[in-house]
């Protein structure tokens, strides 16, 4: 699946990520070119905690998405975060073989960790 680079917000018809609200439920993310994933359920509640999260995520130099519904986008990248549905809670897929730093940062827009 190739998607392009300026558009941070990329549609995922007839694909599903495992344990999202558009995936079915229980199952986990495999690895994907060798790296494990880790899932967080989050929640952004205003532009500050969109500010805060992307300056987070942007210290790390591994990949982090966000999902909701059929949608993924770049974590990184502040317009894809604002592009998305703030109302809902987003899952927040971190592709890294060691996710406990990531965790301690995002710890104040975590909801539930899924695996």
């Amino acid at each position: 699946m190739m998607f392009c680079a300026a558009d941070p917000v990329r549609n995922l018809a007839g694909f599903h990520l495992p344990g999202s609200s558009a995936g079915v439920h229980g199952r986990t993310l495999l690895t994907i070119k060798g790296k494990n994933m880790k899932q967080f359920t989050i929640k952004l509640n205003d532009i500050k905690d969109v500010k805060n999260f992307v300056t987070a995520v942007n210290a790390y130099t591994f990949d982090v998405d966000l999902v909701t519904g059929r949608y993924i986008t770049d974590a990184k990248s502040i317009m894809g975060v604002l592009s998305l549905d703030l109302e809902d809670q987003l899952i927040c897929v971190v592709h890294t073989d060691d996710s406990d730093e990531i965790a301690q940062d995002l710890e104040p827009f975590i909801v539930t960790e899924i695996m």
